[in-house]
């Protein structure tokens, strides 16, 4: 079962020396991240342009995350919490 995050939640994230997200230092889940995937949305969706960068990762080692990098406005969120 999947928690989706209408709207997504505001998250700061630290990123390793190599550019993936590190560590989650910010908002409502906190603590170390291991990135399992990574894929970029680029669209002029309804007029309101996107350009996000998606992760998939393993939180603190145990939980599922969905979170992306708005690249126009330079901000993380957290999207999605799988259990």
């Amino acid at each position: 079962m999947t928690r989706l995050c209408d709207p997504p939640l505001p998250i700061e994230v630290e990123l390793g020396p190599d550019g993936r997200p590190a560590r989650v230092c910010g908002g409502p889940l906190r603590g170390a991240l291991r990135p399992a995937a990574r894929w970029l949305a680029e669209a002029d969706w309804w007029s309101r342009p996107i350009a996000r960068e998606y992760w998939k990762a393993i939180l603190n080692g145990e939980l599922l995350v969905e979170l992306f990098h708005d690249l126009r406005e330079d901000a993380w969120y957290l999207e999605r919490i799988y259990d």
